[in-house]
């Protein structure tokens, strides 16, 4: 009989050539910065592109750009004039990289929260209500307001909680594998097709941040700490409540002593990691009368009520099956149809499903103590497809959700780090950049992205 195969990944600390002089630390955490700004500077291109290209639709430049180098230089001799007011608008106050919810929280940030219950009749858009949005990506952005202005606080605290969550993402990698396997993280979490929105005005980069603090945290054996960290993301996401059941689960299996004790202290660290859920509901409590009017808000302006027949449609993921006609499309009329490969709604529902399939496949190959974070990423998917119940839109924002199961992608680059050759691995890491370009580019170019 063959001998089974060892484990991807050992509990930490792991005695790995990493850890020496030879790999020193500093040469990682720089690695890391670099995959990082790397990877952010080509969405942030890829992004303002997009944006250029919606400008010149809008006022009907077509190619080639040459030949209205003259026209667009009203916007330096004739500031008032209308296309220097429609540059501002479409490149201006980092408005490629604010679209769609950017919106909501720049709201928050400007002008704090705001609900009345809409009439009953009233379309879902004129419905939505920016208290669906968790309180502290904007609290974030407003504190830094005075000095920056909303959008350029926005933009700031995305990208340094991206670059935050890339150092943490390679030391906690680290600590369970070696150095290389460490960078091969980074890389595959900063060039999943849907981590360009670590660079736009939305909450994931910080959910990432937290997420990556947390795990470490618990590596190291300090639980409250990490219920501290989800206290936070719970602030922050929907998901900090995955991430705080999966940290108490951790807690549960690492944690020695009377079977009393550990759930006692399990509950406990469930009920910090849950404090900023609490504090979001009061607030909502004392300023609107009610917490449930978080959920009266997604009902009557973003979830539509399902009917009975749809609960078993419903329970058999139909809206996910259905997001697959987008590689239909592709492969329908070649070779014209290839433009679909640039839409982000063809990968949503792939990046989700491969995230699911790593968390499950990494159970049977990860220690004891690892295995509860492979079910990070399984928890936010159940949790964002229940949440938008019989909605397409909320199905197609999957792919940003799930990318925040982190436990996956950690043991993805330990898999390719032993089994994929160098060139394996850089053709991977170009393919899934190549994606993330171009649904940089479509969310620049104010395309619905997920």
């Amino acid at each position: 009989m063959s001998a089974p195969e060892p484990p991807l990944l050992t509990d930490p600390p792991a005695p790995h050539a990493a850890h020496s002089a030879a790999s020193p630390l500093w040469r990682g955490v720089a690695g890391a910065v670099l995959i990082f700004l790397a990877t952010r500077l080509v969405v942030w291109t890829a992004a303002y592109s997009g944006a250029l290209v919606d400008l010149r639709i809008a006022q009907g430049l077509g190619p080639p750009l040459e030949q209205h180098r003259r026209q667009l230089a009203q916007i330096r001799s004739a500031p008032d004039s209308e296309l220097a007011a429609a540059y501002r608008t479409c490149i201006g106050n980092f408005a490629p990289l604010l679209r769609w919810d950017a919106g909501h929280y720049a709201s928050i940030a400007a002008q704090g929260y705001c609900y009345t219950r809409p009439p009953p009749d009233a379309p879902l858009a004129e419905a939505q209500s920016n208290i669906a949005f968790f309180p502290l990506y904007p609290l974030m952005g407003r504190a830094l307001a005075p000095l920056l202005g909303v959008p350029g606080a926005l933009v700031l605290v995305a990208n340094a909680a991206g670059l935050v969550a890339a150092v943490l993402v390679y030391l906690g990698t680290r600590r369970r594998c070696d150095g290389p396997t460490a960078l091969l993280a980074v890389a595959l979490v900063f060039c999943w097709p849907p981590a360009c929105f670590y660079s736009f005005g939305y909450a994931e980069s910080v959910m990432l941040a937290l997420t990556a603090a947390t795990l470490l945290l618990a590596d190291r054996g300090a639980y409250w700490a990490a219920a501290l960290t989800c206290a936070l993301a719970t602030a922050a996401r929907p998901s900090g409540v995955a991430l705080t059941l999966v940290l108490m689960l951790a807690h549960w299996f690492a944690a020695d002593g009377p079977r009393l004790r550990r759930a006692l202290r399990t509950l406990a660290i469930g009920l910090v990691g849950s404090l900023g859920l609490l504090a979001y509901a009061a607030y909502l409590a004392q300023r609107f009368g009610s917490a449930l009017v978080y959920l009266d808000s997604l009902r009557s302006g973003w979830v539509p009520p399902m009917s009975g027949r749809d609960w078993l449609a419903f329970a058999l993921l139909a809206r996910i099956w259905d997001q697959l006609k987008y590689l239909g499309r592709t492969f329908a009329a070649l070779p014209g149809s290839l433009i679909t490969l640039a839409d982000p709604l063809l990968w949503n529902i792939p990046a989700t499903l491969a995230v699911l399939a790593l968390s499950l496949w990494g159970l049977a190959r990860a220690p004891r103590r690892f295995r509860p974070w492979l079910l990070l990423g399984p928890l936010i998917f159940l949790q964002a497809y229940v949440g938008a119940g019989w909605s397409s839109f909320g199905v197609e924002s999957l792919g940003r959700y799930t990318m925040l199961g982190l436990p996956a992608f950690i043991v993805l680059a330990a898999w390719m780090t032993g089994k994929w050759g160098a060139a394996a691995r850089t053709t991977l890491i170009a393919a899934l950049l190549l994606i993330e370009v171009a649904w940089a580019f479509q969310f620049g170019l104010g395309e619905w992205a997920g």
